[in-house]
């Protein structure tokens, strides 16, 4: 019984103490993109604080919920009107063609659905998303990756399995030793 009461409290100061030094990105943080890109190979959206000179088209948005599209291969502009982007992301769900993107508010819970192996969303944060598996799909390692512009892409499977992870990549370019520094800092607080 001594052996059992000594590993809770273990396991418990271990979990504490692992989750204080934890350091969740602002969501005031998130980039308001004027442009996406999405490769060619269909690898995640890439967001960009300028608009594109080699979009192809332009997507306005006017309101909370409104939807939009970018297919492979494809540079899109984004029009926020007649409202301040400030307090909103856009939120990608993956397709055969491209991506879906939703406008949805940061602080907005969310429900995915995963269909499919190498099924990917890009969303504000991990705390606020509800994980849901279609009946007929197998569990598989699901895949969480911070994004540059401050929101996240999760997956279901691995690049073991096929999957692209353009996301990861982006995030190893962007590991300079300045912002190895920042993050050590940020876990030693």
């Amino acid at each position: 019984m001594k052996l059992l009461f000594t590993f809770i409290i273990t396991i418990s100061v271990l979990f504490l103490s692992s989750c204080s030094s934890t350091k969740f990105v602002e969501l005031e943080d998130v980039l308001h993109p004027a442009s996406m890109t999405l490769p060619a190979d269909g690898s995640t959206p890439i967001a960009h604080e300028t608009p594109s000179p080699d979009a192809l088209r332009t997507v306005t948005f006017r309101e909370i919920g409104e939807k939009g599209s970018i297919k492979k291969g494809e540079s899109v502009n984004f029009v926020y009107q007649r409202m301040d982007p400030k307090g909103t992301y856009l939120m990608c769900s993956s397709n055969d063609e491209g991506y879906d993107i939703t406008l949805m508010k940061l602080d907005q819970p969310l429900d995915i659905t995963f269909t499919r192996l190498c099924q990917s969303y890009i969303v504000a944060t991990p705390q606020l998303t509800t994980i849901n598996l279609a009946k007929d799909v197998r569990f598989e390692q699901i895949i969480w990756t911070p994004r540059p512009e401050g929101t996240w892409e999760v997956r279901l499977g691995n690049t073991d399995r096929g999957c692209k992870a353009g996301s990861n990549e982006r995030l190893e370019n962007q590991r300079t030793d300045e912002y190895n520094n920042k993050l050590m800092e940020t876990k030693m607080k």
